[in-house]
């Protein structure tokens, strides 16, 4: 285990026993802004998320990379809702 990661390091390739995490990319195509794409791709950190993406989506101007949270976690949203132009409590 140890000489793995040994040679992960001298390589460059610290994240090799990290898992791969899903994140969502919006971009849209140049030749048509009207329109855009969510996508997802599995990548170790945002990171290298923005680099596949501008690597696999060339043509296209990338909006956001965001994190997908893993299946089975609960995703937690603000307790609060902006109704007219106030925040209101969220009721339960």
């Amino acid at each position: 285990m140890q000489a793995k990661k040994d040679i992960g390091d001298a390589a460059g390739l610290g994240h090799l026993e990290t898992e791969l995490k899903q994140y969502s990319i919006v971009c849209f195509k140049r030749c048509s802004p009207a329109e855009t794409h969510d996508e997802t791709i599995s990548a170790h950190d945002v990171r290298e998320a923005h680099q596949k993406a501008s690597r696999l989506f060339a043509d296209s101007a990338i909006l956001r990379i965001s994190r997908v949270p893993p299946p089975g976690q609960l995703t937690e949203y603000p307790g609060a809702r902006f109704i007219h132009g106030r925040f209101q409590p969220a009721m339960p």
